[in-house]
């Protein structure tokens, strides 16, 4: 057959995943958006919901970043 591809269960899967994560941060982000200097572009204003999603879709990395925020943090400190 022209132009079919086939993929396991297990990688259609990841793929539904990773769409359902995609639209939830376009909602976040886009729902965060306010109009910015001189009304040529947007800013995406930083808040709760931002960090509430994250740990919730990427919840290792999210371990990971705050490892890694808190390793910079203290080598920071220890410097001064």
């Amino acid at each position: 057959m022209e132009n079919t591809v086939t993929i396991n269960a297990d990688d259609y899967a990841e793929i539904l995943r990773l769409a359902y994560k995609e639209a939830v941060l376009k909602d976040v982000l886009f729902a965060n958006a306010a109009l910015g200097y001189k009304e040529k572009s947007l800013i995406f204003m930083a808040n709760s919901d931002l960090e509430t999603i994250a740990k919730y879709l990427f919840p290792e990395r999210y371990a990971e970043k705050v490892e890694e925020l808190k390793e910079a943090k203290e080598a920071e400190s220890d410097e001064h």
